[in-house]
């Protein structure tokens, strides 16, 4: 349940600093 929630924001901070996350 919270892995499919903390997915969704993930992925919106890739679209919003895929810089953020590449450091990841």
């Amino acid at each position: 349940m919270l892995d499919s929630g903390v997915r969704h924001e993930q992925d919106s901070a890739l679209f919003k600093a895929p810089r953020r996350t590449a450091r990841l």
